[in-house]
């Protein structure tokens, strides 16, 4: 797929999520940034990668895989993301390890387990590409997302703060 050019930038290369709850299984109290996705090998999308300088896991086996709970009060004590938000992210995130795994087998003709007895029928190396440009669609828009509704989202904060104050500063000197 050399159409996909590398996808690393050398600012902004992670994003913070914010800091899960203390009874978080198994990395309780971390602070958590997701990391941009690159292209890697010439033939797959790295994404999905998670974590901090002491720890790196990934997003689908801490966030999508039998947690019990999307419910985003129940997994950060702290974040700039709504509910809303993160219902959207966990569908992108979804629907792109199920493009990645896809794109996977046809670019293998199976699924690496050992030789695949139809790999010359399932082998498709213009299907992968097809599968591996529409996951870099998928990937750039959640990565534009988290960004925009982060920003978004601590400016309606900020905006919250400033009519508070300002109230408070006027029922002050009126009062």
């Amino acid at each position: 797929m050399s159409n996909i050019k590398g996808t690393r930038k050398l600012t902004n290369d992670k994003i913070f999520l914010g800091k899960l709850r203390e009874d978080f299984p198994e990395i309780g109290g971390e602070l958590i940034y997701l990391y941009k996705h690159s292209w890697d090998c010439n033939w797959y999308w790295g994404m999905g990668y998670i974590g901090n300088k002491d720890l790196h896991t990934h997003f689908k086996s801490t966030f999508l895989k039998d947690r019990g709970t999307y419910d985003i009060k129940d997994i950060f004590s702290s974040t700039k993301l709504t509910q809303n938000n993160w219902w959207n992210i966990l569908e992108m995130f979804e629907t792109a390890y199920a493009l990645r795994e896809v794109a996977e087998l046809y670019h293998r003709g199976g699924s690496h387990i050992s030789n695949n007895l139809c790999r010359e029928k399932l082998k498709d190396e213009e299907l992968a590409a097809r599968l591996n440009k529409d996951l870099k669609e998928v990937l750039d828009t959640v990565w534009m997302y988290i960004e925009v509704n982060i920003e978004a989202n601590l400016q309606a904060e900020m905006n919250k703060w400033v009519t508070l104050h300002t109230t408070w500063t006027i029922a002050v000197l009126v009062g």
